[in-house]
């Protein structure tokens, strides 16, 4: 550093071009783009500077320097109280700020919208307000195109807050206002006129440019279209000459003059030096011009011999011919619409068609103008498609065009380099529409349109030319007058173009005869017609005739604008037209035919006329000098015709108002003289007439610009002393004349009194300033003539006669115009005085027309923006007189509109004032005569009570604003004593006028200045006013509880406004506020406290009506605020306990708003719950007689904010609808406990019964809807309407709430739970004597009986008869949320869900996910660790659990009942839960898992019993526990059991081929799973001696195990008798399978030690109450195991399983059943290295190793489909679990082949009639059945029940179980052929329990384990 000390800097305002992240004591942290305050600097360029943040005003400290740029400012103060001014533009600071905000809002939208049009169309006006900024700070624009581009910037602007829902920016001249600088009316008028400017122009538009000095304004609407010629393409083979011109097609004809190029044969122009000069602007393009389709015309003519393929064409001619070649057109429209999109000069090349027939030329653009409107692109381009065969067309012109903008001397000063480059200035044939005065024009436009020629006895017809030559009345040429093309010099004469053998030639040509004024009277033109030879022995051209025209008459009268045919005279030497001799000769065609004229014409003419030949031309005059009309002679010329003077007055008064105005001043000049003539005119009336028709001339639009003419004339050519004499005579007694009935043109003399006050006021003026005239006699003369003049108006609206309603009009008009020229001869208060009297004439309203009574006011709202309000003298005469009009308007309700405008321009003019001066006494006499008008004018437009527009109501609430604003401490004094009405309605008023005034929809959204300075307004207002109550009605006697309830709710309709809620706001715009208002919420907050306290004991009035709105304001979100405000409730709290013992009331009205504001409102959040409890239990805390019931009445309020909070965080939206459910759960049971909240309670339970309806939960909507029936009885008092319901009978409300519950309950199909309603409505009937209802209820409830058992009965098509399907069980899932992120009702809990028979596991991941779109769903069981619990990131734990129903005594003792009844009340009812996860115990061992295999058992208990008002309840109490081994394999045998018994019951009740497979498959499952090693396995594992020893405690499990082996045993055998009962009736055809499975069983009885007797007892002993398949994979992962399976490893469950809480993983019998028919499964070969489980050495398999004998295979073994393990053909094993698969040989999944064969096969199941595949034994012999005795009714051992169901254990994958011993059997096969058994004989091993040795299998190898996801894909394929 170079300087070590801090200093002072003149560097105070910055801007950070970087941002900076300090890591330095007291740095300052910056952000890029940040302004900084500097106060002061340490060391050189790279050293710190010392200051704060302007936008965040975070506190100061130090920043390095050259991350700062430093800006230019304005200090204002010192140190830190610096105020800092950025010295920029202020529209470029706008953008700056603007632009960030605008991001900010777009992102947003953005984020929650999408993308759509409209923020596409801000993202483009952001892109180019960043490049429009960028052109401001370049600073290289004039004054005038940077007031426009700002302009442009704000329009944009303005726009993109519109759209982006921003606030509107009051904008004055463009510049942001300062609303405590302007006056509230003035900023309410410039947001309107902001809205309608949005509202009519759309800003936006799609542009491909930036505005820039070049485009297109609006400049008077005048515009110019600059040409520049850059190329011509067309091969002319010659000289050529282009004229460019404007053509009309509207008009059809051309309007402008033409250009003229001249190009040479090689198609460059003949001056070289004009190469790149040729530019031409035609000016005076109006918009009107532009509106009537304008064309750029082209016409190219060749220079040179008559015919270009001439023989002599090589050498030149001695006077070459102009010859019509060919035609181009372009639209000027089109220039036009190339200007949006191109910035400068636009390029265009424009086709030039020829044109064969010269004789069409003059009119060939026409068809080309009709073509080219006609082409679909209008473009020049298309017609060269649509040229007939006769045209040629040619390449045509490359041009440069460009439409600029203004008059002319505008164009000058914006392009000067333009006007530097030779440019050409094209005018138009006419005036402008604007006639600018001193435009000096003398221009005649000669058109030589066609002729009409004789041959003279030739053939060939003529090639006439013609040549025009201008003479002086001398009859010399008049040298350099002639011009046919603008940018060439004038010529001598012009030559026509020769048509070729034409003698009706039409020309079409127009020249512009420019003759000097002093040589134009007498003027004349000459035509020379002249014959052209195209032969070379002839001369070139021969003269033919000649042709004249004058131009004016002897009087000097231009010949009129016409058609004029003129004569040709024979002449064939040009040294023989003599002037002398023609000029008295007749020219026009008429005059011989017209016998007036006939009569002067000599008959011996000095030349012979050619009567059939003839020439026709036209005339137009362009003149500011020369006149068309003798009238106009008559008036300059009167002394010399004073006779006539009154015919010329008359014909004057009748002339177009053009030709007056090119002589205005020498007509006036004329009519003053005619004034001042005294005794030599006697027509002074019918001069004033005059003079009044010339002004009313002025008023026309066509000549607004000759306004400045006239005050030319009146400062420096008006020199007439004594005419204002008479013409206030005149003008007076006129009126008068008016009045009395006389004939006077009062109303036109009134329109123009402004210019006759003037004229009569300077007359007076040059009176005084000539000594002459100058005398206190015309002093006293003037002023009693003024007075006259005045007292004359007032008596023209003092008549009542409606023929001069007019006229009083037009006075009432145009008499304040004449206000500032009056002042001049009188004081502006003597003019206030005459103005006073004049009004005060008008009759009263009711006595005049409603038309003379507006313009009354209008006349008084100018006088209130004249300089008469501006005095203060003539201000306190004009004051009152105002405000007594506006008055009496405002009672009346008249002109609301025009009345308030005038009000508010008088508030403004007073706000004006009192900048500058004491208006205190002028606001006094306003706040007197008006504030209680205006409070219910207000009032009366605010409510709607007059239908006025918006406008109006506005205007009249910005003038109500305004005026308390204005008014301070004395005036508020003033009218609060009031003198026509009590202080307390006045006070009423008031307070309710102001509660309209802060109504949202007083203004549109983003007018939030408008409301600001409203607000800030009413804020002091109401101050005062709440003084006035506190000294008038607090005290006992005067209290008056209506006005104060006025003034709470005033002030909480304050504060909670939308506008004052500073939050909504950006952080920027919320600090500007504050910094300017400061939070008026926090202010009128302390204010309703302090009041509140001085209530004292009055405050019991208020309770419970302000707790509401209390309660509002305090749910504001200001800390501050509710500090001031919650008090109030402990207020409440001991005022009414103490008038009634206790605070009830103000409990229950908390609670109610409470949950109003917050649900409904959207009101209030976590801070106000925590503050709302601190307060207030502090306050009760030190008050012992609330502490006990104070506190718990806070803490009941804060449980129930919590709870409202969580419902309104999850309300609306299909994604939260679960959570919704809850909340509103949670507070159903709050106001359930809340004896006094009925209404709420009852109000809950419809929200939650619509939302259990709108998910289709039926059962929870009726238990829902039951809550409500519990709250009627069966009375007949009269129910009120609530809910849905109409006010009716309580028990016929109760009936029809019972009927749609009992319909829920019937669409949920729990017909257990409609019975009871069913019978308590049949009694309640019964008792009421009403059959008809008891026996629809009775059917209905017979008909739920029959549900139960039958299901539902469903019509099918093609079905004769309904078809029955038992109803399915719903599904159980655990879910449980781990993270802080989760709401508060679900964070870190578990809940068990209920689902319908629909409800998968995927279908509830999927809803939690949309619920919680961040959570993880975990995909594994295990304990959640405590980092996720208290982590920021959500997990979700779910899986599917099993119900556990409480043991019904009714069910143990009665053995008949029906299993479907059992079933639906083991899922049904049920509040506990369990959820098992299977684990080792100790070492596994890979032979027998099952002695290691334990289950890990959780218990989940709930409050609430399932099905309830809820889908789900939250887990209370959980519990572990573990399940031993043998436990384990208890579970899983008893799962079998009930499966099989329920099949078994399920046969006998429903005996159809379905149920009959169904039953088939299940044993042959079950029977073949054990001959696989099942039982074995057990044996193995748990019947050993040393099992025993090593768990002595588990002896008695054991024994248990064995009966339940036993029981299982039998109920096969009981199964195997069913199914051959159902044979021997039904002829299933199954005799063949029963049979081998009867002997299979027989083996395994022996290996049991049982008895193989047929089974005979009742299988109902093991019926149990679940019919769900508990032996399949739960989805939670929990394995479990099915008997019927041989061991298996057990596999890990998947999340990715079914959702049904029925096992995923799928026992042998389910796959069978639920995949393929066993009927259609097809034989598969053996392997060739197949070897039986130690066969005897004798005994091999017939075909064993034959691979083309197709045998068919045991239903225990399968094939997979996988390609790979078809080519090994193996044979498989069904393995228990098939999450994982013992393969012999193949390691393929199962579900491949399940999915495949049952793609493959029929979809129709055919009946069960294959036979049952088996391996012959060698010595096939037959089996005999033996007689079965009946079974022994044993009823097993109850064991303890630890868990209801059992866990899926899968089979190990490396190893084949061993198989029971038994003895060869012989089976007999459908088809004859005999198989050895599988089984060897297996010595039994010493011991009762041991286990059997396991057998070798040399030909299978240990395949490999099956995938983990073979489950999941088993299972999603599993499905028919």
């Amino acid at each position: 550093m170079d300087d070590g000390s801090w200093r002072p800097t003149e560097d105070n305002y910055g801007v950070a071009i970087s941002s900076f992240r300090s890591k330095v004591e007291r740095g300052l942290n910056l952000t890029v783009g940040e302004t900084v305050h500097i106060l002061e600097e340490y060391g050189g360029p790279n050293g710190w500077y010392y200051g704060e943040s302007m936008g965040r005003k975070t506190g100061w400290g130090i920043f390095p320097k050259r991350f700062i740029c430093i800006k230019d400012c304005v200090v204002e103060g010192i140190g830190r109280y610096q105020a800092v001014i950025p010295k920029e533009d202020h529209m470029v600071r706008e953008l700056t700020f603007g632009l960030r905000e605008w991001f900010q809002t777009w992102k947003t939208k953005y984020l929650s919208q999408g993308w759509n049009q409209m923020l596409e169309d801000v993202a483009k006006t952001m892109t180019d307000l960043t490049v429009l900024r960028g052109r401001l700070l370049n600073d290289t624009l004039s004054v005038e195109q940077a007031s426009s581009l700002r302009d442009e910037i704000a329009t944009l602007v303005d726009w993109g807050n519109g759209q982006l829902g921003m606030d509107l920016i009051p904008r004055k001249n463009g510049k942001e206002m300062n609303p405590d600088e302007c006056s509230i009316v003035e900023l309410h008028r410039v947001h309107a006129q902001g809205v309608e400017k949005l509202r009519t122009k759309s800003v936006y538009t799609k542009r491909a440019r930036l505005p820039t000095e070049s485009c297109r304004t609006d400049e008077g609407n005048i515009y110019n279209l600059l040409v520049c010629y850059r190329s011509s393409q067309c091969n002319i083979g010659d000289d050529a000459v282009i004229y460019l011109s404007i053509y009309s097609a509207k008009d059809d004809k051309f309007i402008s003059e033409q250009y003229e190029i001249k190009l040479n044969k090689t198609g460059f122009p003949v001056d070289l030096d004009k190469s790149d000069n040729l530019n031409a602007l035609f000016t005076d393009l109006s918009s009107e011009d532009l509106n009537r389709n304008l064309f750029l015309v082209i016409r190219i003519y060749r220079c040179g011999r008559m015919l270009l393929d001439h023989k002599d064409h090589k050498k030149p001619p001695s006077s070459p011919y102009r010859r019509p070649w060919g035609v181009g057109v372009y639209s000027v429209r089109e220039i036009q619409d190339q200007m949006e999109v191109v910035e400068e000069l636009y390029e265009c090349n424009i086709k030039v068609v020829s044109c064969a027939d010269d004789n069409t030329f003059s009119e060939f653009h026409e068809p080309l103008i009709k073509r080219y409107s006609i082409s679909q692109t209008g473009s020049s381009s298309q017609l060269k498609a649509s040229v007939s065969n006769s045209e040629r067309t040619s390449l045509g012109l490359h041009l440069a065009v460009k439409i600029i903008a203004g008059d002319l001397k505008k164009c000058q000063t914006d392009n000067p380099m333009l006007f530097t480059r030779g440019l050409a200035v094209i005018q138009k044939m006419d005036f402008s529409d604007v006639i600018n005065p001193g435009e000096v024009r003398n221009d005649v436009y000669l058109e030589l349109h066609e002729g009409d020629f004789d041959r003279d006895g030739k053939k060939a017809q003529k090639n006439v030319e013609v040549r025009i030559t201008v003479l002086d009345k001398e009859g010399r040429r008049i040298p350099k007058c002639i011009s046919y093309g603008c940018g060439e010099n004038l010529t001598d004469d012009f030559r026509s173009s020769v048509l070729y053998h034409s003698n009706g030639p039409r020309w079409g040509e127009t020249v512009r005869v420019s003759i000097p004024m002093e040589k134009f009277p007498g003027s004349s033109a000459l035509f020379e017609i002249s014959h052209c030879s195209t032969k070379s022995s002839k001369a070139e051209k021969k003269l033919c005739g000649f042709a004249f025209m004058r131009l004016t008459d002897h009087e000097d009268i231009v010949i009129k604008d016409a058609y004029h045919t003129l004569c040709i005279y024979k002449c064939e030497d040009p040294g023989k037209i003599k002037y002398e001799k023609y000029k008295t000769m007749p020219f026009l065609v008429d005059d011989f035919g017209d016998p007036r004229q006939s009569v002067f014409i000599s008959k011996s003419l000095p030349y012979v006329r050619s009567p059939k030949e003839t020439i026709q031309v036209s005339t137009k005059l362009t003149s500011t000098k020369f006149t068309q009309t003798s009238e106009l002679l008559g008036i300059l010329k009167w002394r010399d015709c004073i006779s006539d003077l009154d015919k010329n007055l008359d014909k004057m008064m009748n002339l177009q108002g053009g030709e007056i105005m090119k002589f205005l001043s020498d007509i006036l000049d004329a009519l003053f003289e005619m004034l001042q003539a005294g005794s030599q005119t006697q027509y002074y009336t019918k001069v004033f007439h005059a003079l009044i028709f010339i002004l009313n001339l002025l008023l026309d639009s066509r000549f607004e610009n000759f306004v400045p003419v006239l005050d030319s004339y009146l400062k420096e050519t008006f020199t007439s002393p004594q005419v204002h004499s008479h013409l206030m005579v005149s003008f007076s007694s006129g009126i008068q004349k008016a009045v009395s009935g006389e004939t006077f043109p009062v109303a036109m003399s009134l329109k123009v009194l402004a210019p006759l006050v003037r004229f009569i006021v300077r007359s007076r003026e040059l009176e005084t300033l000539n000594p002459m005239c100058r005398n206190s006699k015309n002093d006293n003369d003037f002023g009693v003539q003024i007075s006259e003049l005045f007292d004359s108006f007032g008596l023209l609206l003092s008549c009542k006669d409606q023929k001069l309603k007019i006229s009083q009009m037009a006075l009432l008009s145009n008499l304040q115009k004449s206000f500032e020229t009056f002042v001049v001869v009188m004081s502006r208060r003597q003019l206030a005085e005459h103005v006073k009297a004049v009004i005060s004439k008008l009759p009263s309203p009711r006595e005049i027309s409603e038309d003379v009574a507006r313009n009354k006011m209008e006349f008084l709202r100018e006088i209130v923006n004249s300089d008469l309000f501006l005095d203060d003298e003539s201000r306190s005469v004009m004051l009152p007189l105002c405000l007594t009009q506006v008055r009496q308007c405002l009672v009346q309700k008249m002109f609301l509109q025009l009345v308030t405008s005038t009000l508010g321009d008088i508030l403004d003019k007073l706000f004006t004032l009192s900048q500058e001066k004491n208006m205190a006494e002028n606001i006094e006499n306003f706040a007197k005569m008006m504030f209680l008008v205006m409070v219910d004018t207000t009032l009366t437009l605010s409510e709607k009570v007059v239908s006025q527009p918006f406008c109006v109501t506005g205007e009249m609430i910005s003038c109500m604003a305004e005026l308390l604003r204005l008014m301070d401490h004395r005036h508020y004094a003033v009218i609060l004593r009031p003198q026509h009405i009590p202080l307390k309605d006045f006070l009423g008023k008031v307070l309710l006028t102001f509660r309209e005034l802060i109504k949202e929809d007083l203004f549109p959204p983003g007018w939030t200045v408008m409301r600001m300075v409203i607000n800030n307004a009413l804020f002091t207002a109401i101050e005062y006013l709440s003084s006035a109550l506190s000294e008038h009605f607090l005290k006992k006697d005067q209290f008056d509880m209506q006005l104060w309830s006025h003034y709470f709710n005033l002030a909480v309709a304050f504060i909670t406004q939308p506008s004052l809620q500073l939050e909504r706001y950006s952080e920027a715009k919320k600090q500007k506020i504050i910094d300017r208002y400061q939070d008026m919420r926090i202010l009128m907050g302390q204010q309703i406290q302090n009041l509140w306290e001085n209530l004292g004991p009055n405050r019991r009035h208020f309770i419970p009506s302000l707790i509401g709105p209390f309660l509002k304001v305090t749910l504001v979100p200001e800390e501050e605020l509710r500090k001031a405000t919650i008090p109030i409730f402990f207020d409440m709290m001991e005022s009414e306990i103490k008038t009634s013992g206790n605070f009830q009331m103000v409990e229950n009205e908390i609670i109610e708003k409470l949950d109003e504001f917050i649900t409904t409102e959207n009101l209030g959040d976590t801070d106000y719950m925590a503050l709302f409890s601190i307060i207030l239990l502090d306050k009760v805390d030190k008050e012992p007689e609330l502490k006990e019931n104070g506190r718990q009445f806070v803490l009941s309020v804060t449980n129930l904010l919590e709870k409202l909070l969580d419902y309104r965080q999850v309300s609306g939206g299909e994604d939260h609808r679960n959570s919704h459910m809850k909340c509103t759960f949670n507070i159903l049971n709050f106001y359930k406990d809340n004896t006094n909240k009925e209404e709420m309670y009852i109000r809950y339970i419809k929200k939650l019964y619509d939302l259990h309806l709108g998910a289709q939960n039926y059962v929870e909507a009726g238990l829902t809807l039951k809550l409500y029936a519990q709250l009627l009885q069966w009375r007949d008092s009269v129910r009120k309407a609530e809910l849905d319901y109409p006010t009716q009978a309580e028990w016929e409300r109760k009936e029809r709430v019972y009927l749609q519950i009992m319909d829920c309950f019937d669409k949920g199909k729990v017909w257990e739970y409609g019975i009871p309603l069913c019978k308590e409505l049949a009694e309640v009937y019964e008792k009421k004597f009403d059959y008809r209802k008891l026996s629809n209820v009775l059917e209905r409830q017979a008909r739920f009986f029959g549900n139960i058992l039958d299901g539902v009965k469903v019509q099918e098509e093609g079905q004769d008869r309904p078809v029955f399907y038992p109803r399915q069980e719903p599904t159980y899932f655990r879910v449980a949320y781990y993270g802080q992120l989760f709401p508060p009702f679900v964070r870190n809990k578990t809940f068990i869900y209920r689902g319908n028979e629909c409800l998968k596991l995927q279908d509830i991941i999927n809803q939690l996910k949309q619920e919680y779109p961040l959570a993880t769903i975990l995909q594994f069981n295990n304990p959640i660790d405590e980092e996720k619990r208290l982590g920021e990131a959500q997990y979700i734990q779910i899986g599917s659990v099993k119900p556990r129903p409480d043991d019904k005594p009714e069910f143990v003792y009665n053995m008949n009942v029906a299993p479907e009844i059992k079933n639906f009340y083991s899922v049904n009812d049920v509040s506990t839960f369990q959820f098992d996860r299977s684990i080792h115990r100790g070492e596994k061992d890979p032979n027998n898992e099952f002695k290691s295999l334990c289950t890990e058992r959780m218990v989940m208990h709930t409050n609430y019993c399932f099905p309830g008002i809820l889908q789900w309840y939250e887990v209370i109490r959980t519990e572990h526990v573990t399940l031993s081994p043998v436990c384990t394999a208890n579970e899983a045998v008893k799962s079998a059991c009930k499966e099989l018994q329920k099949e078994i019951d399920k046969t006998k009740k429903d005996s159809s081929i379905d149920a009959i497979k169904s039953l088939s498959m299940k044993l042959n499952g079950m029977i073949s799973a054990s001959v696989q090693g099942g039982i074995p396995k057990y044996q193995e594992a748990f019947f050993s001696p040393e099992y025993e020893r090593l768990h002595p405690e588990e002896r008695d499990r054991i024994r248990e195990l064995k009966e339940l082996l036993n029981e299982q045993v039998k109920l096969l055998d009981a199964g195997l008798h069913l199914m051959k009962t159902m044979d021997r009736v039904h002829g299933t055809g199954l005799s063949d399978m029963l049979r081998s499975l009867s002997e299979i069983l027989r083996d395994i009885k022996d290996s049991l030690g049982m008895q193989s007797t047929p089974v005979r007892r009742s299988s109902s002993h093991l019926s149990v109450a679940s019919v769900r398949e508990v032996n399949r994979r739960s989805d939670s992962g929990v394995d479990s195991m099915l008997v019927e399976m041989r061991p298996g490893t057990p596999g890990s469950g998947s999340i990715q399983s079914s959702g049904s809480n029925r096992s995923s993983g799928l026992s042998a019998d389910a796959v069978l059943g639920d995949l393929v028919d066993l009927s259609e499964l097809e034989p598969v070969s053996a392997p060739e290295n197949f070897t039986p489980l130690n066969p005897p050495a004798n005994l091999q398999p017939k075909g064993a190793n034959s691979n083309n004998d197709k045998k068919k295979r045991p239903f225990s073994m399968i094939l997979s489909s996988d390609k790979k393990s078809r080519d090994r053909s193996m044979s498989v094993w069904y393995d228990s679990s098939l999450s994982e698969k013992s393969w012999s040989g193949s390691d393929s999944d199962i579900s491949h082949h399940s999915s495949r064969r049952h793609s493959d096969q029929p979809s129709e199941r055919s009946t069960f009639t294959r036979d049952i595949p088996v391996i012959p034994l060698r010595h096939p012999e037959p089996i005999a059945e033996r007689p079965e005795p009946p079974p022994k009714q044993k009823q097993p051992k109850p064991t303890q029940e630890l868990v209801s169901r059992g866990s899926y254990v899968n089979a190990p994958s490396n190893s084949v179980p061993p198989l029971p011993p038994r003895k060869p059997s012989l089976v007999k096969q459908s088809n004859g052929v005999s198989r050895a058994s599988i089984f060897a004989n297996v010595e039994s091993p010493p011991g009762e329990n041991a286990p059997p040795p396991i057998p070798q299998r040399t030909s299978i190898r240990n395949p490999r384990p099956a995938p983990r996801s073979s489950v999941t894909k088993q299972d999603e394929s599993s499905k028919l």
